[in-house]
């Protein structure tokens, strides 16, 4: 089928357009974009190359469809929910193709577009077209993160007169690309700058946007113990540097356990992670054990991984015996809390499917964040709803 005879894309619409189309039409939108991507799909890779590449209202539809499914965390509408997969499974196959080609649109090597399709294809398959834009257009994704990380090494050091609420929703948007990609993680690690303002910005008490910048510090570091070629040499410097920051704040007239360091090294299992990494790359050195052991030092008082259970609590109502599950009274207080742990490095996840994490072990937050980083759950936790809320 020849170009010419392929309509245009109309854009995909955004949340408050699509709350205003009525189911019906709201069908024959996804009919027919379905049936426009699977033409675009079906044509010789020539044709493709020639033409695809050139249409400029499907690269509009790519990253408005990306841009809407990432903020409406998959659930689009109430529709056929069979057409939004098939719709979602073909963006995926028309952005690889795309970007596989030798000049793709630039809008499609942004890093908003490449973030967006990472936490919509998740780890291993978002991982898979950040890859594929590394490999065969760094320069133009260089470009892209080059220009993010001016911008909010800028914002973080001017603290309170900075645009604090749009560096927090980057931050956040970025965290999906950091979790597919470690060599985004490299990039922002490259250099002191960006990890100098995270610490920097932190000393401000604003509680969503100190979870986002520890959220981020956390991939940055863990992204450099992942890849095909790992860099623990890099990421002792790092951790190196976390320390003298660390000593610093201690040193001063602030509380020691309100620090950046001290946030990371309890709320996250970064320094379990990394020494489990190195050992098993046998790349250990004296010196990484030496600094892994100076920054668990920073770890806030009773803080674990493994918060001590609360029992359940029996009222006695008379004739019969009510038992108080988790989800009300004191443990609904406890498992709040874990759950919020867990969101904080993964927003999406809703608070019914964090608490089957939980389950499965044992409320043990470090487990729970571990696997989820490294997509190792249980078969039946991997097929379950994650947005499923309690």
């Amino acid at each position: 089928m020849a170009l010419s005879s392929i309509p245009n894309f109309v854009p995909f619409p955004e949340a408050a357009w699509r709350n205003h189309i009525v189911p019906e039409e709201w069908e024959a939108c996804l009919d027919a974009w379905i049936a426009l991507a699977g033409a675009h799909l079906a044509l010789p890779a020539s044709e493709f190359a020639r033409s695809s590449t050139t249409d400029e209202s499907l690269p509009a539809f790519l990253t408005s469809y990306a841009s809407g499914a990432a903020l409406s965390q998959g659930h689009l509408s109430a529709s056929d929910p069979s057409k939004e997969k098939q719709l979602q499974k073909l963006s995926f196959l028309l952005s690889n193709r795309l970007l596989d080609s030798e000049h793709p649109p630039e809008s499609i090597l942004s890093w908003e577009f490449l973030a967006d399709l990472s936490k919509i294809y998740g780890q291993s398959n978002g991982g898979k077209l950040v890859t594929l834009v590394w490999t065969k257009h760094m320069s133009s994704l260089e470009v892209s993160l080059a220009s993010l990380k001016t911008y909010m090494i800028k914002e973080l050091d001017a603290g309170l007169k900075g645009d604090l609420k749009t560096v927090e929703s980057r931050l956040k948007r970025l965290d999906h690309l950091l979790h597919a990609s470690p060599q985004t993680a490299a990039f922002f690690m490259a250099g002191s700058d960006f990890v100098d303002a995270l610490i920097s910005c932190f000393k401000i008490m604003n509680p969503p946007l100190r979870k986002a910048i520890v959220s981020t510090l956390y991939l940055c570091l863990i992204g450099l113990t992942e890849g095909e070629k790992p860099n623990f040499s890099s990421l002792v410097d790092q951790l190196y540097s976390l320390k003298v920051a660390a000593d610093a704040h201690k040193a001063g007239p602030t509380n020691v356990n309100d620090s950046l360091v001290a946030e990371l090294v309890t709320e996250t299992p970064l320094l379990k992670q990394v020494q489990q990494r190195i050992d098993a790359s046998g790349t250990g050195s004296v010196r990484a054990k030496s600094v892994l052991k100076s920054l668990a030092d920073f770890k806030k008082p009773f803080a674990s991984g493994k918060p001590a259970r609360l029992s359940k609590k029996k009222v006695n109502k008379g004739k019969s015996i009510a038992i108080n599950v988790s989800g009300h009274g004191q443990i609904h207080v406890h498992r709040m809390s874990l759950i919020s742990q867990v969101q904080d490095l993964f927003p999406d996840l809703g608070s019914g499917f964090v608490v089957k994490l939980l389950d499965e072990y044992e409320d043990n937050v470090e487990q729970v964040i571990g696997h989820l980083l490294e997509g190792s759950l249980p078969p039946y936790l991997e097929n379950t709803d994650r947005s499923e809320e309690l």
